[in-house]
């Protein structure tokens, strides 16, 4: 029983090693018009004002 859940481990953790393993690089923004980046960047303004001063704890 040990044996088998053990090869199972092994072959679980094997799967997840090559699934999370690509040579590819993706940008999401590569095929991006315009409109769509100036969207971004005022959604990161955004984010970046939401936070400005926040210290990570909760008051």
């Amino acid at each position: 029983m040990m044996s088998r859940l053990f090869s199972l481990a092994l072959l679980v953790a094997a799967l997840t090693v090559t699934g999370c393993s690509s040579s590819d690089s993706t940008n999401i923004l590569e095929d991006a018009d315009q409109a769509a980046i100036d969207a971004y960047d005022a959604q990161a303004a955004a984010n970046e004002a939401a936070l400005n001063g926040y210290d990570g704890v909760e008051k």
